[in-house]
């Protein structure tokens, strides 16, 4: 697994920055993504068996952990400052770029296909952008995520990265595009997530994420009588998790990132760890 670095970083009350990425570990990640990286997205099922193969032929998966505990104001991680690709964790950002903007959330908006995961392109009835925002985050859709990206704008969204204080997350292309990859790291998920709670649209974006999160995270099997919110990414070289964990007396934000994609109870099980520990 490689050396483990754990940091515990406080998270001041306004717009913070992470700590700054180590340059060794990063550019060891980023050429490892780039020599794997594959664009396609699968079906789950097909992704899963893959990565078990894939994990166990080649090599074992790398994960990074991080988690925000928002009553104490603090990010604990490891190897969370390393850069891989962000697969659709990203839209998380696209969302929160959206809910930002000018636009009006009730004009319709016709989808191009897209491929890969979500349903917008295949309904007949016509969508408004709000509808969008929802089928991005709740089934994945590539095709909403396209559609809010080309009336928000990559730029819109950059500046909505930069506003929550990300260093190491970088929108650069469209769902399904060639084009250099959209990049995170989990400590960038995990405090990105974690500001968003903040905002006026939180409950709308946890709403989302719950539906995410029922269809096809493995954290409530992990962690009966837990709330989960949750938005997974997953590409060939690539499988991640960011949730928002919740009950009576406390709240946790965790983002686990795997490269090669680790299984996606094995992603819940480190989650599930850090609500335990």
């Amino acid at each position: 697994m490689g050396r483990r670095d754990r940091v515990v970083l406080h998270v001041p009350a306004g717009p913070a920055l992470v700590r700054p990425l180590d340059p060794g570990d990063a550019g060891a990640g980023r050429r490892a993504e780039r020599r794997r990286s594959g664009a396609r997205c699968r079906n789950p099922r097909r992704a899963d068996a893959a990565g078990g193969r894939r994990r166990s032929g080649r090599e074992r998966s790398v994960i990074a952990w991080a988690a925000v505990d928002p009553a104490v104001g603090e990010i604990e991680h490891e190897r969370g400052d390393v850069v891989v690709p962000a697969a659709s964790t990203i839209k998380l950002f696209v969302y929160s770029a959206f809910r930002r903007s000018k636009l009006d959330p009730g004009d319709s908006a016709a989808v191009a296909p897209a491929g890969g995961s979500g349903v917008a392109e295949h309904l007949r009835a016509p969508l408004t952008l709000t509808d969008h925002a929802f089928l991005m985050l709740a089934v994945s859709d590539n095709a909403s995520t396209n559609v809010l990206l080309e009336r928000v704008g990559l730029d819109a969204v950059a500046d909505e990265i930069a506003r929550l204080g990300l260093r190491h997350t970088a929108v650069r292309r469209l769902m399904m595009r060639a084009g250099p990859e959209n990049e995170t790291t989990a400590v960038d998920l995990a405090f990105g997530l974690y500001r968003l709670l903040e905002e006026p649209f939180a409950g709308d974006l946890v709403a989302a994420l719950t539906v995410a999160a029922d269809a096809e995270s493995f954290l409530p099997y992990a962690l009966p009588g837990v709330a989960v919110a949750a938005k997974s990414g997953e590409l060939d070289s690539v499988r991640h998790e960011v949730a928002l964990l919740r009950d009576a007396d406390r709240r946790l934000v965790t983002a686990v990132c795997s490269a090669p994609p680790a299984r996606p109870d094995e992603l819940a099980a480190v989650a599930a760890r850090r609500w335990r520990a």
